[in-house]
């Protein structure tokens, strides 16, 4: 039976340190197993490769501008 005890009775109300103290332990624990198994070479370049092209992309659109033709709800004009 969930929850258990007595099914009338309420659960006590979450506060919101509950959920904070978890995430912060998650990610100690992740930044251990890291420490000791770190990313191959190969996977640290791949990803430095993709923020790379998304900086890239990211500054020529601010450059140049954004093409009308890759709006989502563009029409073209002359067009129904």
């Amino acid at each position: 039976m969930w929850p258990p005890g007595d099914p009338g009775r309420a659960l006590p109300a979450r506060s919101e340190k509950d959920h904070v103290l978890p995430f912060r332990f998650v990610g100690l624990l992740r930044m251990k197993r890291w420490a000791a198994n770190p990313p191959s070479e190969t996977m640290v370049k791949l990803v430095l490769g993709i923020i790379v092209v998304c900086v890239l992309v990211y500054v020529i659109e601010w450059l140049v501008g954004w093409p009308d033709w890759l709006t989502p709800h563009y029409v073209p004009r002359g067009r129904i």
